[in-house]
């Protein structure tokens, strides 16, 4: 496994798209999440996705569309999506572009700026 699975540990920011770019799969095992950048960030760069259906990962990622959604502490679920991926070139690579699709209609910058001036619109109308 050593020959095509590197765990690179901590990375600044910046080379963080140039270590994704690398890749072929995304995969995030977590047993507890809120909105990870990190999940973003690899669908931002057209990854495939295999995560745990956790906290806001499932927001993100759309099960079949832009990747796969694994119960947490399935190891055989981990490993039967990204083998299907590995196996399934060409599905990877729609899941990828969907995935980056999803990323910047939903969660670009200026989406999210729209989002929080929406809220504060609301706020602000709704004062009593």
């Amino acid at each position: 496994m050593g020959k095509k699975v590197h765990i690179m540990g901590e990375r600044l920011h910046e080379e963080i798209p140039k270590y994704l770019s690398t890749a072929d799969i995304f995969a995030l095992p977590s047993y507890t999440e809120g909105l990870p950048n990190v999940v973003l960030e690899a669908m931002s760069c057209s990854l495939p996705v295999v995560a745990t259906r956790v906290g806001g990962i499932p927001e993100v990622v759309e099960e079949g569309i832009s990747g796969i959604l694994v119960d947490k502490k399935s190891l055989d679920a981990l490993k039967q999506g990204m083998e299907r991926l590995i196996r399934n070139e060409s599905l990877a690579k729609e899941m990828g572009i969907n995935g980056r699709k999803i990323v910047m209609k939903k969660f670009s910058w200026n989406r999210n700026a729209e989002e929080v001036i929406k809220t504060y619109d609301e706020i602000i109308n709704n004062k009593p």
